[in-house]
């Protein structure tokens, strides 16, 4: 039997928790080099036998193709019953070694797969374990479904979520334990990281349902008992629901539903819980111990978390001691750390802006010299030029005087603020003529479709840029433009003019912003009572937007420094894939050095001939986003990295000069093989080109007066924590392993607002009643920080201070931010290749 390759496992999952609960692992995969690729199950039972894991995962597979391919539900079900399930053996037992090879910084397994087991040793310890035993919210973790990398770790969810009530409606949460394996610097050892969050459910509106992005439900599905007798297991598995599927159901459209759909439809209708087409994935289900519910997030801009989003710091202590029982019979033992006491250098090696207008100013006279600075709006809002006046004013302080357009503040700086219609930059762009697809062949029409994408987008882009020409008499370069854009212009991406606005602008060596807004919440600003625009609830928003243009023209948030900061940053873009996005670029990959030395940020880029290219912040925009660098994306993996490598030696000075360079480890590791905790990692020896046995083109040592700071920002995969005896409910700052000298863990410490809340929410118990139950909560995680290179002008304990303050040095941030300046800006330059 042979189905479409690209097929997705739509449902499988889902199939596997109820009829295959012990499979984990799947996916697509050769046995060796070279041969063909398969379907690839791993299961890992040791209550259950071969055959019998087999038998069940012959039936879970036949139930899904079924599902998925109902023309050849009779074909399938043929070939599993004659034996012809497979080419060979159709089930093996597949030995993991255990081995770990110490190179004298780093642990690393002889067999990756090593990760994959002991990340389900430690969730199997936990599965079925009662938490919070005697309170309301008692239930037992489960554990989450079948998937196709164990990377990032295995999900245990508690069951049954906690039900929340209120007049209008009603919410759920439960508790999240996500459990990773994994390595770290100066540990003979692996471990797992635990990160605990909460997860929050209810029902969603029609009108939250993207053309583009898919709402995920969890189902909490016990193994059926007459395909997997002897499981008695539940498994929390994840469908999606789209807003195709939910307008063909109200059309009786059947046919045409998701993969997704059909097998959701299928477990239901065998569970005996009924539903409705119209609501189905959208409105929670309960029946017995089958339980559906649709999953709340901002991201699709959900505006209540019923369980709030953090755990208090009484719970905190109780999951500790939940984890130490429970995964000592298991054979780990809880890592200890202690508190590095706050004591920095006497002299700080780098002073940042305060939160002041009159520093920003300074920075913006540092920026633009004695030229205007320009600030546009492209406004589409009745009272827009109103609420973004008013955002300069709240930044940067009442000006001196104002001009025609021309804004003079006491500090000698001038900004030249104009109005215009956003004109195309904020209409739907045109349809592409579909009648030209006619008649070509099925497998050749994507082509047709891309490029009449193409073409439209060029002639789009075109009238941007002649409208900017128009309406704007001369725009310096670096000059700042934000775009009011309706949110309404997302829900069509093919025809979204989003990234086509800033790819016009950065053409037009300018940077941009978009604000999207809802025109129905703009009706009550025009009513009669609405006299102060301050008071608009997105106020904040132009704010923020407003400090992303400094710092996106190359505004810097440092005002003195005794040393250099740099960073390296692979851009690395996936092609095109699912729904185009209007303007869209395909797959693109391009190395960054960036640096920051007496308070201006510069960067070096790869042009096409693999010269280095220095230039300002902005113009490092507008190359990137008009294509004039490098792109490796479709080169060979061992080429890739060498032409990386060799290109960060070269735009690494090598002047002596004292500089900490930022990297991230899942960024750069795959490029330069020495961040990768494996055999390569070594201290003080950092080696760049040494791909597959050639030989480095540069070695950095401390005698280079160059220190390496590595820090690894996987937030899934950061460990919480928990301070004992703390007063303050979350406890914030440095951390280390008793016999640790490199490797630290840092907290960068609570966000402003939830520091405002943090005095009572982070100590009182979400089990007790009250209006601050569901307070929004944080459970802080850990960043781990390497020092990698150490320069013999430095102290250790220095750089690692010094990293935690980049951390919060920002021009604009947000409580995602986590990588230091600037190793934060190289991240935001990846959204110019887009």
């Amino acid at each position: 039997m042979s189905a479409d390759h690209a097929m997705a496992f739509s449902g499988l999952q889902a199939v596997l928790g109820w009829a295959a609960p012990s499979v984990d692992l799947i996916g697509i995969a050769a046995s060796s080099p070279g041969a063909q690729k398969t379907l690839t199950m791993t299961a890992i039972d040791p209550a259950q036998s071969a055959d019998e894991m087999r038998r069940e995962i012959e039936v879970a597979i036949s139930i899904w193709l079924g599902i998925v391919l109902p023309e050849k539900a009779a074909e399938i079900t043929a070939m599993l019953n004659d034996g012809r399930s497979a080419r060979g053996t159709p089930c093996s037992v597949q030995p993991i070694r255990s081995a770990l090879s110490w190179n004298g910084a780093c642990a690393s397994p002889a067999d990756f797969a090593l990760f994959d087991l002991i990340s389900l040793i430690a969730a199997r310890a936990l599965e079925g374990r009662v938490l919070n035993r005697d309170t309301p919210d008692e239930g037992k973790l489960v554990l989450s479904g079948a998937q196709q990398s164990l990377y990032f770790g295995k999900a245990l969810l508690r069951h049954e979520p906690s039900r929340v009530d209120r007049k209008r409606s009603t919410g759920w949460w439960t508790e999240v334990f996500n459990v990773a394996a994994v390595s770290t610097p100066e540990s003979r050892n692996l471990r797992v990281a635990i990160n605990v969050g909460i997860r929050n459910f209810g029902e969603i509106h029609e009108a939250r349902l993207g053309r583009n992005r898919a709402r995920y439900m969890d189902v909490f599905l016990p193994a059926d008992s007459a395909l997997a007798p002897r499981s008695g297991r539940i498994r929390c598995i994840e469908l999606a629901t789209t807003r195709r599927d939910w307008w063909n159901a109200g059309r009786g459209q059947t046919e045409k539903e998701s993969a997704d759909r059909r097998v959701l439809k299928t477990i239901l209708g065998m569970s005996g819980l009924e539903f409705d087409e119209a609501t189905l994935g959208l409105t929670p289900l309960l029946g017995g111990s089958v339980g559906l519910y649709p999953r709340f997030g901002t991201v699709h801009g959900d505006q209540w978390a019923p369980g709030g989003t953090g755990v208090p710091h009484p719970e905190r202590e109780e999951y500790l001691a939940f984890l130490d029982k429970h995964l000592s019979t298991a054979g780990f033992t809880r890592v200890r750390m202690e508190r590095i006491a706050k004591r920095g250098p006497k002299e700080k090696l780098v002073t940042v802006l305060d939160n002041k207008p009159s520093d920003l100013k300074t920075a913006l006279s540092r920026r633009f010299g004695s030229n205007d600075a320009t600030l546009a709006l492209l406004q589409s809002r009745p009272t827009g030029a109103e609420v973004f006046d008013d955002a300069i004013r709240a930044v940067l302080g009442e000006p001196h005087s104002i001009i025609d357009d021309v804004w003079t503040f006491g500090d000698g700086l001038s900004l030249k603020v104009q109005h215009r219609p956003a004109g195309p930059f904020a209409q739907i762009l045109d349809p592409i003529d579909e009648s030209k697809v006619t008649g070509v062949p099925k497998h050749l029409q994507y082509k047709i479709r891309d490029s009449l994408r193409g073409e439209r987008d060029k002639v789009a882009r075109e009238g941007m840029a002649a409208y900017l020409d128009r309406t704007f008499q001369s725009l310096p370069p670096g000059w700042m433009g934000l775009v009011e854009m309706n949110e309404a212009l997302a829900e069509d991406a093919e025809r979204d003019p989003y990234l086509l606005t800033y790819q016009t602008i950065a053409r037009g060596k300018g940077v941009a912003q978009v604000r999207l807004y809802d025109p129905e919440g703009d009706q009550n600003l025009d009513s009669a009572s609405f006299e102060h625009p301050t008071s608009d609830t997105d106020s904040f928003a132009y704010q923020n937007a407003i400090l992303d243009l400094f710092r996106s023209a190359g505004v810097s948030p440092v005002k003195n420094q005794d040393l250099r900061l740099a960073a390296w940053w692979v851009i690395n873009l996936n092609g095109k894939s699912g729904e185009q996005q209007a303007g869209a670029k395909g797959g693109f990959c391009t190395p960054i050095y960036i640096e920051c030395d007496q308070g201006a940020i510069s960067v070096c880029l790869m042009g096409h001939n693999d010269d280095p290219i220095r230039c300002s912040y902005p113009e490092a925009v507008r190359l990137i986003a008009t294509g004039e660098v490098a792109n490796l994306k479709f080169k060979k993996a061992d080429e890739q990295s060498t032409r990386i490598a060799q290109f960060l030696a070269q735009a690494t000075p090598r002047d002596g000069k004292r500089t900490v360079l930022f990297v991230e480890a899942t960024n750069i590791r795959t490029a330069v093989p020495g961040f990768r905790n494996s055999g390569h990692f070594a201290f003080d020896r950092l080696q760049l080109g040494n791909v597959g046995g050639a030989a480095p083109v540069r070695e950095i040592f401390p005698s280079d007066g160059l220190s390496i700071v590595r820090i690894t920002d996987e937030p899934v995969k950061a460990p919480c924590y928990w301070v004992e005896q703390s007063v303050q409910g979350t406890t914030a700052g440095i951390f280390k392993e008793p016999n640790a000298t490199r490797t630290y863990w840092v907290s960068r410490g609570l966000p402003t607002p939830l520091q405002l809340s943090a005095g009572m929410a982070n100590k009182q118990s979400r089990h007790e009643q009250g209006a601050r139950q569901y307070k929004h909560r944080r459970f802080p995680s850990l960043s781990e920080v390497t020092v990698v290179v150490k320069s013999e002008h430095d102290d250790m304990l220095e750089l690692v201070t010094l990293t935690r303050a980049m951390m919060q040095c920002h021009i604009a941030t947000d409580e995602k931010t986590i990588l230091p300046f600037p190793l934060h800006e190289g991240l935001l330059l990846s959204g110019a290749a887009r």
